[in-house]
């Protein structure tokens, strides 16, 4: 998933008198932990900010096999080549999180920060 939060960061810094790193770490954290709460407790959720676009990703690390037995950390070749067209069994790909689902995480953090 990702989102576009740069102008709000920018906004609210202005109007809190806050830095933007801070607002940026306050809410990285605060979609890990929404987004843990609500997709998995057993895989870890990597948050990052893509400063150049103004957005924030959602994503987990899966790792590719011929036949996923766990699917919450696994991932076949095939669905791992539309992600990554030089995927090969063995390895892992960055799968984003449903932007759908987090849209509404992503409004409730904010009101949060």
């Amino acid at each position: 998933m990702k989102v576009k939060v740069w102008n709000t960061i920018v906004q609210l810094s202005k109007e809190r008198g806050i830095a933007t790193h801070v607002i940026v770490d306050a809410i990285k954290e605060s979609l890990k932990v929404a987004s843990t709460k609500y997709f998995s407790h057993d895989e870890e959720i990597f948050v990052t900010f893509l400063p150049e676009k103004g957005e924030l990703r959602v994503y987990i690390v899966k790792t590719i096999t011929k036949k996923p037995e766990n699917l919450a950390s696994e991932i076949s070749l095939e669905d791992a080549k539309d992600i990554d067209p030089k995927a090969k069994v063995g390895g892992t790909v960055e799968v984003d999180l449903p932007s759908e689902t987090l849209g509404r995480i992503s409004a409730q953090v904010a009101k949060q920060v």
